[in-house]
């Protein structure tokens, strides 16, 4: 993000709402003892795990980022990295790269459900529960192999979820073998109801190795369907995550390495990765590469020609295959990919930047003295999800910011699931009354002092909403300065107009004085910027005056009357002539004396604009006779 003025300091950062839940993601046991800590930066390694396999696993942290407990399907460990009390015996799978899920039951601060995908013998749906606050608060599993769903094929071994467009409750998808039918099921603070959403939608699935998974903000949901064909297939579909069913549409994206295992959305959703390796050679063109689509490239055909391949692996230990394998967003943001049998874990440090620029690096993490298997933990993916605007563009002209909430197409594409129902700006300065908030998009404001601000940019979409901060440090002050003169002349006189309070000024008439003479004979309007001498801020102000036909409220000529007023209507400033000695009285609508002047004859200029605009009425008398004439105030 690029600064464009040096008078403003300004913090982007997104709302806490998932800060919390990230944390639960921090802790990550796979690859028999090796684990991950997101409590640093870099991720920190860790080498105490008990998970004992090759093929996926689950995890989950507290709030804080402190481990609860994981799993690899078959036995459950607290965090003392011991089997949990009841926690053997689980129906998942050693060899499923996607075996269980763990998910917190919603309104309640104790209750873990893991959800489990059995082995190729019994590939039954299960969930088992652990109750956190047992066992001196190591939990034990009170509830184990629950039934959920047993296919009437064969399970797929795949396994994802996501949060409900109520922002509280999850729903579990699970896939069938050899078959496009889902099936959701939906966690509430009531437990799991057992009775399925089921879908029909996309490709079959062929077979039983490979990921799903929902994108971040539960809109899309990815399924490596590998057709036995020279090259592997991914089909996308449409996710309701209102009603949990998955919709027909499909995007298809092929031509990638055949039998690919790892696929990843971006935090945004925007962008799309494929890890492929398995069933083809370290020196494949096609195989042991990691593949990025840009799902907002357009139709099918242009998202399937936007694939990039971002790199492969070049480092090997004697000459074993290098295969990548599963792809799993980090609570940083980043994705981090598995390579099997090696000292290395591959990052995505920019996933949410194009090509090259999403800086994918082979040597990532280092994992020396254990070697990177194909699997990395299974989470809810809706919890590392992040705002797919990026405020890329913004002016600050001392007190004047001009904030651009999209300049760039790649931001809230419907192709990943986004549509803006709304936005709102609060520039954090209730000083400036109504000008504090707009709902524009991109919006300009002026600050009413110098200080420190918290501008906020919300935008909802459809089920969820970002709240964009913007911390502003406004240093440099811009003229305070006033523009006095006529705003209604007659048509053929003159106006002088004048500014004070600045340094200097540039009139529209491109005048550099203080004051300036105009006459127009049209409505105009005028404009001047006046400068600061100690920061050169300026400030521009404008000043209209309309041009009246001043003909009276008695139309005839000036001999022919002892009497003339003009203008009329007029902005308090009005000339009476008249031939003869009189004495004048100005009165307003309520009858009130406002204005006195006796023996007058010939021309008076007179000023009553400080009284409100209105009808008053004009009383010329003397002995002889009295006439009373309206006067309209228009300012």
């Amino acid at each position: 993000m690029k600064y464009i003025f040096s008078v403003a300091s300004i913090l982007f950062f997104l709302s806490a709402k998932n800060s919390i839940a990230q944390k639960e993601q921090n802790n990550w046991f796979f690859s028999s003892t090796l684990g991950l800590n997101f409590g640093s930066t870099p991720p920190s390694t860790l080498n105490m795990g008990q998970t004992f396999t090759q093929n996926g696993t689950a995890s989950i942290s507290d709030g804080n980022g402190n481990l609860l407990f994981y799993t690899n399907g078959t036995t459950v460990f607290n965090q003392n990295h011991l089997t949990m009390a009841n926690g053997s015996g689980l129906f998942g799978s050693l060899g499923s790269q996607q075996t269980a899920l763990i998910i917190k039951q919603p309104s309640s601060n104790d209750l873990y459900y893991i959800f489990t995908v059995g082995s190729a013998t019994n590939q039954i749906y299960n969930y088992s529960i652990v109750d956190i606050s047992l066992a001196a608060g190591i939990g034990s599993v009170t509830i184990k192999n629950a039934p959920l769903w047993n296919p009437t094929t064969n399970s797929s071994r795949i396994l994802s979820g996501t949060q409900h467009c109520n922002g509280i409750d999850y729903w579990i998808v699970c896939h069938e073998l050899g078959t496009a039918v889902f099936h959701s099921y939906l966690l509430t603070a009531s437990g799991v109801n057992t009775v399925a959403v089921v879908s029909i939608a996309g490709n079959s699935l062929c077979c039983s190795n490979g990921a799903m998974k929902l994108s971040p903000n539960g809109k899309k949901i990815a399924v490596i369907t590998r057709p036995q064909t020279t090259n592997g297939e991914i089909t996308i579909n449409d996710f309701d995550n209102s009603t949990g069913a998955v919709l027909s549409n499909s995007l298809v994206l092929n031509g990638i390495a055949k039998l690919p295992i790892g696929i990843e959305f971006s935090p945004s959703g925007n962008l799309f990765y494929g890890a492929g390796g398995m069933g083809g050679t370290a020196t494949s063109t096609i195989s042991n590469t990691i593949m990025q689509w840009n799902l907002c490239a357009g139709d099918n055909q242009a998202v399937n020609a936007s694939m990039q391949v971002l790199s492969s692996p070049v480092t090997t230990i004697n000459s074993a295959n290098t295969a990548y394998g599963l792809m799993q967003t980090g609570p940083n943001g980043k994705i981090y990919v598995s390579r099997t049998s090696q000292f290395w874990i591959a990052v995505v440090d920019y996933p949410d930047s194009i090509g090259a620029s999403s800086s994918f690096v082979n040597q990532g993490i280092y994992t020396h003295p254990i070697v990177s298997a194909l699997g990395l933990p299974n989470f809810i993916t809706s919890n590392l999800r992040t705002s797919p605007i990026k405020l890329p563009g913004y002016t600050v002209t001392c007190q004047d910011v001009s904030f651009n909430a999209l300049t760039s197409t790649q931001q809230l594409c419907a192709a990943s699931g986004y549509t803006l129902l709304s936005s709102f700006w609060d520039f954090g300065d209730p000083l400036s009354g109504n000008s504090n908030t707009t709902t524009a998009l991109n919006a300009t404001h002026h600050y009413s002092s110098l200080g420190t601000y918290t501008a906020s940019f919300i935008a909802h979409y459809q089920c969820t909403s970002d709240t964009i901060k913007q911390i502003i440090s406004i240093v440099n002050a811009s003229p305070s300065f006033s523009v006095t003169g006529k705003t209604t002349i007659c048509k053929g006189e003159s106006a002088t107009l004048t500014a004070n309070g600045a340094y200097s000024y540039s009139w529209s008439t491109n005048s550099t004085s203080n004051s300036v003479v105009v006459s127009p004979t049209l409505n105009t309007q005028y404009t001047v910027v006046a400068t600061n001498t100690t920061n050169a801020c300026k400030t521009i102000k404008t000043h209209s005056i309309t041009v009246a036909k001043c003909t009276g409220l008695i139309n005839f000529k000036e001999e022919e009357s002892d009497f003339l007023v003009y203008p009329n209507p007029t902005d308090g400033n009005f000339i009476i002539v008249t031939n003869v000695l009189v004495n004048l009285f100005i009165y307003n609508k309520l009858g009130q004396l406002v204005y006195k002047s006796l023996n007058e004859i010939g021309k008076q200029t007179i000023n009553l604009s400080e009284l409100e605009r209105g009808i008053y009425f004009i009383e010329l008398s003397n002995q002889s006779m009295t006439k009373k004439l309206k006067l309209i105030k228009v300012e």
